[in-house]
């Protein structure tokens, strides 16, 4: 059973999901500790009390993002898995990752402010260039077992690249829908066969 969340952590959530809103709707530099305040139905000293600025709390959304994406991306390699089938799991937790609403909230949210100010676009790249490592650790192990893969975090980026393509970067800037399921069998299989062809050993 879970426990419940105490009245100083859900006012921490309240906090967090009022900056998120503001932020989306009004952007960074438009945003101010009193509306996000309000909008979290707090006192401003209650505010301050769990974030000193509005910069502390971006910089927490930014890092929950990147936490997100963290977590959705250890792959651990399965020497009694074929490859194939290893890679379609990983492109299905991918597909998974980037379908979440909230996850792409707060991705369109980010990119926003990222195309407004270039230091909060190189802190976010600071910060995400550690994100895929799972996935190239996967790689690495991957070709010792059947692909000739001389660059690990060149093809991790390869294989999310291709993906993003259908499922993350049409949604965000273009507003299109996500995929249906049916689409999303089919991007995973393209995806997974161009990997195979590109790096898959003879057998």
């Amino acid at each position: 059973m879970s426990e419940k969340m105490t009245l100083t952590q859900r006012k921490r959530v309240a906090i967090l999901a009022a900056a998120k809103e503001e932020f989306k709707e009004s952007g960074f530099q438009n945003t101010s500790m009193d509306r996000i305040a309000a909008r979290a139905e707090v006192s401003k000293r209650t505010l301050y009390n769990h974030f000193s600025s509005k910069e502390a709390l971006f910089s927490v959304i930014a890092q929950s993002l990147v936490t997100q994406i963290q977590q959705a991306m250890e792959f651990p390699f399965d020497e009694n898995q074929a490859i194939d089938q290893q890679l379609r799991s990983i492109a299905h937790q991918e597909l998974q990752l980037l379908s979440d609403s909230d996850f792409m909230d707060t991705s369109r949210m980010l990119m926003a402010e990222a195309l407004r100010a270039p230091e909060i676009a190189q802190d976010m790249m600071t910060r995400m260039s550690q994100t895929e490592s799972g996935l190239s650790r996967w790689m690495r192990k991957a070709s010792a077992h059947g692909l000739a893969i001389e660059d690990p975090d060149f093809a991790a980026e390869q294989f999310i690249g291709m993906i993003k393509s259908f499922a993350f970067w049409p949604q965000l800037l273009k507003g299109q829908p996500f995929p249906d399921k049916a689409a999303q069998e089919r991007i995973a299989d393209e995806v997974v066969m161009m990997i195979l062809r590109r790096y898959q050993t003879e057998q």
